[in-house]
């Protein structure tokens, strides 16, 4: 072989080398320029933090981004490069929401029927009932509308209907009373005494009986059932062998069973008029039904557990907080739960119980929230919650 032809393929074997190098450098490498809004944000690319609005030269391939700001919500994307692009991505990252104060002096509040729409209290100083728009007006303001005249005080206890339309009433000297709101017609408005006795109330799903724990001077402790419209009143079981002095009481959503508890939780069947004690529940506090009635939420000394209804398998949760601080999903599937911090803010988690994975709700308020009760729309993305008597309201966002 001639030194020519080994000259020829040398100059050729540079000439391959360098078009790879050219095509390499020029060519095979693809482009990305993110454009983060707001500007400052900070975009970490495959764990590594990478300039903004320039373009960044990487091989063809997969990448994962993560972008935050302060006071914005984490956004988490991907995109997938190929030899030579020149890809532009924009993300916009959504604002933190800010907790929105809807109304003062607010007692016994619950949601509307449908979870969504509107919120009922007790306000003015526990003498005056009102319903309150969950959206605000046009100039940004909650507006409430009274649905009594300022008629009542002493009142310790609100029970309402399942449709808002009646609540029974309990004041701090012994009375119940049943108050119809005649839909918001003060001039027919009317109620109904429904004696000395009763101690705790709750309503039949369909809102045309209420069962209530009686207890007599004479020493009688048992459930009776009234028929609201009638008045009928019939006395369903003796509960002096349970020793029950004063169980807080909850009817199921099928209305076939009564939760009762009082140290220990008790399941009252109406159909069989039989009671049986949930196993391994000394020390209850406090419980409450899940929307299907298939799991009761109970408060224990310990903290929270769950309670299966048909096996009575129990589940211990890792939250000692009042069960108060709790609300359901509207499917069932999980809960949100208030914890409090060590800056005496609250902070606000949703807990699928399937696997009992946690993911936290951010926030901005401009002054500490302790919660002491939660309210949850129907679709699960928006909350309300009262705090030394006020009404706050927020929408739940997640950071990806």
């Amino acid at each position: 072989m001639t030194r020519r032809i080994y000259l020829w393929l040398g100059l050729s074997l540079a000439f391959v080398i360098a078009a790879v190098i050219i095509f390499v450098a020029f060519f095979y490498q693809a482009r990305l320029t993110v454009i983060p809004t707001p500007g400052d944000a900070e975009v970490i690319l495959n764990g590594q933090p990478i300039a903004t609005g320039v373009p960044q030269k990487l091989p063809p391939g997969h990448y994962d981004l993560t972008l935050r700001a302060k006071n914005y919500l984490t956004e988490k994307t991907s995109v997938d490069l190929s030899i030579g692009e020149n890809h532009s991505l924009a993300v916009s990252l959504r604002l933190v929401p800010e907790i929105r104060r809807m109304a003062g002096d607010v007692r016994s509040a619950v949601t509307s029927d449908n979870q969504t729409d509107q919120i009922y209290y007790l306000g003015q100083n526990g003498s005056q009932f009102f319903r309150l728009p969950t959206l605000a007006g046009a100039d940004g303001a909650f507006k409430p509308e009274a649905i009594s005249e300022a008629r009542f005080s002493n009142v310790q206890n609100v029970v309402w209907s399942p449709d808002r339309s009646l609540a029974i009433i309990q004041t701090n000297d012994g009375q119940t009373k049943l108050f119809d709101f005649k839909r918001y017609d003060f001039l027919s408005q009317d109620e109904r005494d429904l004696g000395p006795n009763l101690r705790q109330v709750t309503w039949h799903p369909s809102q045309k009986t209420i069962i209530a724990f009686e207890s007599t001077p004479s020493g009688e402790r048992s459930l009776i059932r009234e028929e609201i419209t009638s008045g009928k009143a019939e006395r369903l079981i003796d509960l002096r062998p349970y020793q029950l002095t004063n169980p807080t009481l909850s009817w199921s959503p099928d209305g076939r069973t009564v939760l009762l508890v009082e140290e220990a939780v008790y399941l009252y069947d109406v159909t069989t008029r039989t009671i049986k004690k949930v196993a391994r529940t000394d020390s209850a506090k406090a419980a409450n039904w899940s929307p299907g009635g298939q799991q009761l939420l109970v408060e224990f000394t310990r903290g929270l557990s769950l309670i299966t209804v048909a096996d009575q398998a129990l589940t211990d949760l890792t939250y000692r907080v009042a069960l108060a601080k709790t609300a359901w999903l509207t499917d069932g599937s999980g809960l949100i739960v208030a914890t409090p911090t060590d800056t005496n803010q609250d902070q606000f988690q949703r807990v699928l119980l399937a696997d009992q994975t946690t993911a936290v709700y951010r926030y901005l308020t401009s002054q500490p929230i302790s919660t002491d009760s939660i309210l949850v729309a129907e679709d699960g993305h928006q909350l309300w919650l009262t705090s030394n008597g006020t009404l706050w309201n927020v929408i739940l966002e997640i950071d990806a």
